[in-house]
């Protein structure tokens, strides 16, 4: 990230034995879903956040397109199903770049972001990492390096909600 708008640990190994949140089969397919749409949308992008808005846009599962920003400065949002809305901003002065799926409705969204953050480090064969509070974070969040972009899975907690959670690629 180019802003190091926060600081990263590695958790080890014995975090990655993380589970899903147990008796939730509805909390999981959530995760499942966002997940996927984080991996189609975001990481799919490869960095292009302008090849990103363009998959949104042109997404069967988003629509309500609500786009702002001229010159460098870009913010679009999409509305998503099940509670899964999805925004990518770019060229900000108070982050870096990133594209989010956000799970709105999260039982537990600290746990849910450590398990989803785990699952994921795992698929990539990636340590774990324990973000420290940032932004909209203050609790912080997890997530892992991939190349020079970072994956942090985190809670907002300065949102109208404290239910919800950001699955975010900042390359």
């Amino acid at each position: 990230m180019n802003g190091g708008f926060f600081m990263r640990k590695i958790l080890g190994p014995a975090a990655m034995a993380i589970v899903l949140i147990p008796n939730a089969a509805l909390a999981q397919d959530r995760q499942v879903e966002a997940i996927s749409y984080f991996k189609e949308y975001c990481l799919g992008s490869a960095g292009d956040l302008s090849r990103a808005i363009d998959s949104l846009a042109k997404s069967d599962s988003f629509g309500g397109q609500s786009q702002s920003g001229s010159g460098a400065f870009m913010f679009a949002s999409f509305a998503g199903p099940n509670d899964i809305n999805a925004s990518v901003l770019s060229g900000a002065s108070m982050t870096d770049d990133k594209c989010s799926i956000m799970m709105l409705n999260a039982a537990d969204p600290l746990r849910q972001s450590e398990a989803i953050a785990a699952q994921m480090a795992n698929t990539a064969g990636a340590d774990l990492l324990r973000y420290e509070p940032f932004g909209d974070y203050g609790d912080g969040g997890f997530g892992y390096r991939d190349g020079d972009a970072d994956i942090i899975i985190a809670p907002v907690t300065t949102g109208v909600s404290a239910d919800i959670v950001h699955l975010s690629y900042y390359p």
